[in-house]
């Protein structure tokens, strides 16, 4: 991470979707068609927006993957999901 950048879970919804703007591609391999018809999972370490795995999965699906499913290990919820604390 560079000096300018801040970390995602320090963002509000608006710039981590921002941020993920061309932040995924395809390895030369991947974009050669081997995903054609796959079905990929992508492991996250968190889900707060959603935004990674939506960014991350359009990527897959342009790549034609027929199928993109995800596990988190954590959710984040805001103060008002978590009994206005």
């Amino acid at each position: 991470m560079s000096m300018g950048e801040q970390k995602q879970s320090k963002r509000g919804r608006e710039e981590r979707i921002a941020s993920l703007e061309g932040a995924f591609q395809l390895a030369e391999l991947a974009g050669g068609g081997c995903l054609k018809g796959k079905r990929v999972l992508i492991v996250d370490d968190i889900y707060t927006t959603g935004a990674t795995i939506r960014s991350a999965a359009g990527v897959l699906y342009a790549g034609g993957a027929a199928e993109v499913c995800a596990v988190t290990v954590a959710r984040s919820v805001g103060k008002s999901s978590a009994g206005g604390q």
